[in-house]
């Protein structure tokens, strides 16, 4: 972490999919008991590597999403007993958006916490080219994304969107104003489009939307990105400003292999100036995570 130029690391599970009702790796959905144990058995150690070196890691949490009951429960007991204040979620609540109403009291129990959601959908397996690989949690247009891959390069960015309408158009925020959301391992391409698209929905049919505010408003100040290598930063940055990126290096992905993902990618990175390369890579996600 030091030799990437990197002082804290928010650890986020690689894999651990166990606690999601469809999110097993090799498919099968072990009882809801068995999810909540896995769950907690990670949140245990999690919240023990933060607690030995508070300095250097911040541990976010898992919870059995399908279970509003027990991940409110869970949510409460990682905040008291470990200081926890990241959750790790799915991009929809099993197939359904997030504006469902029976999502609402693990919305409220965040919101009265203070808790952060982490945002990072279930990766699709790959098993070749010529392979049928289907998402193995509900995804947007999954029945197209049997192969190539697209489930998560393409599913991701299309869930976050759908995840910022629900959130924004449907009201969520207005209801709930301590939410914050940072969306995982989609770039940040997506997060402009989402903010034009539901402008555009309220602008031209407000009577359809269950907010009296401009949903990109909403998303400046409620819903953040991760930013990827590959991407030109700079260009992101012009359409909506730094505010709302920050630096994933979603390590020990490929990505990290392939791009050399370290500090140097965006401090090199032209049309950026000093506040936007401080936001990118800390100051943003410090603020988000209430980091001290």
């Amino acid at each position: 972490m030091r030799e990437l130029g990197f002082d804290m690391q928010v650890l986020i599970p690689d894999g651990v999919y166990m606690n999601l009702y469809g999110g097993a790796p090799f498919g099968g959905n072990p009882p809801l008991e068995v999810r909540l144990a896995i769950a907690r058995l990670y949140n245990e150690n999690v919240g023990g590597v933060q607690k030995r070196y508070p300095d250097e890691f911040i541990a976010s949490a898992v919870i059995p999403f399908d279970s509003v009951e027990e991940s409110c429960r869970e949510v409460e007991r990682v905040v008291r007993e470990h200081n926890i204040k990241a959750i790790v979620i799915a991009a929809n609540w099993m197939d359904k958006n997030f504006d469902t109403m029976e999502l609402y009291p693990f919305w409220e129990t965040c919101d009265a916490l203070g808790v952060t959601l982490l945002v990072h959908h279930v990766p699709q397996g790959c098993l070749g080219a010529i392979v049928d690989h289907l998402p193995r949690y509900p995804m947007i247009g999954q029945e197209r994304m049997r192969r190539l891959h697209l489930g998560t390069y393409l599913g991701f960015g299309l869930e976050y969107s759908m995840a910022a309408a629900s959130l924004t158009l449907g009201g969520v925020l207005d209801e709930f104003p301590n939410l914050r959301f940072c969306f995982f391992e989609a770039g940040g391409t997506w997060l402009a489009y989402a903010m034009y698209g539901c402008d555009r929905s309220f602008m031209i049919e407000p009577q359809c939307s269950r907010t009296k505010e401009m949903p990109s408003e909403l998303m400046k100040r409620h819903c953040f990105s991760a930013v990827e290598p590959m991407e030109n930063i700079s260009q992101l940055v012009g359409l909506i400003g730094s505010e709302n990126y920050f630096f994933g290096t979603d390590y020990p992905h490929p990505e990290y292999e392939t791009f050399k993902t370290t500090v140097v990618n965006v401090e090199s990175q032209e049309g950026l100036s000093d506040q936007a390369k401080e936001n990118v890579l800390g100051g943003n996600i410090a603020r988000v995570l209430r980091v001290d």
